[in-house]
């Protein structure tokens, strides 16, 4: 009942929000998460997810509506909005449900669930990327992310399958409990620049190596 009635008075305040600031507010879809509520809107020339990113501060600050993400489909403009009190994700629980195939080394690396229906998350060097780029405000789970992605990687592949260079610049603050690792390149975490310097050098000579055999 309490989850209700926030849902009806968030929902209320969203499209006075919207009204206010001169926006079409039909929702077409709405859907609660374990963190948010999800409302979908019917696309309008008034109502476009710049508008609403140029808004999001006055959302916050004059109508109490926490728009965490702004997202455009066909015909739809996404918003999702912050529930008061976030669910805490267990990394075992979310373990407990994914069966990697490990025989030949995992390439697919779970690192966490999804918002809109609970299923898994996952990160791909061959689909997706073989470079990834984490950016973020202090707090915003940073590190976390990055502790995932390094258990994914130790937890279903073997030292041989899967080397793992770990820089830390904080003096291995936020990565000390991998320092056993049998993955470690060098058996511990860098944390000088010189080290640095040296093991990205070597990383560069192998990386011109592969391109030249490419070639």
């Amino acid at each position: 009942e309490e989850e209700q009635n926030w849902l009806k008075s968030i929902e209320s305040d969203c499209k006075s929000a919207l009204q206010h600031f001169q926006m079409r507010s039909k929702i077409i879809r709405r859907f609660l998460t374990p963190n948010a509520v999800i409302f979908k809107f019917q696309g309008d020339e008034s109502l476009t997810v710049d508008h609403v990113r140029k808004r999001q501060s006055e959302f916050l600050t004059t109508h109490k509506v926490n728009i965490i993400s702004a997202r455009a489909e066909p015909g739809v403009v996404s918003l999702t909005i912050a529930r008061p009190n976030r669910r805490i994700l267990n990394l075992l629980d979310v373990w407990k449900t994914w069966e990697p195939n490990c025989i030949q080394g995992n390439h697919e690396l779970l690192i966490g669930v999804r918002e809109e229906d609970g299923s898994h998350l996952f990160l791909s060097p061959t689909k997706h990327s073989p470079h990834t780029l984490i950016a973020g405000a202090t707090g915003s789970g940073k590190s976390v992310l990055m502790q995932s992605i390094v258990l994914s990687i130790a937890c279903t592949n073997t030292p041989k399958q899967a080397q793992i260079i770990l820089i830390d610049p904080k003096q291995g603050v936020d990565f000390f409990a991998f320092e056993s690792l049998p993955h470690l390149q060098g058996g511990r975490i860098i944390t000088s620049t010189e080290e640095s310097i040296s093991s990205l050098s070597q990383l560069i000579e192998i990386m011109n190596s592969r391109y030249a055999m490419l070639r």
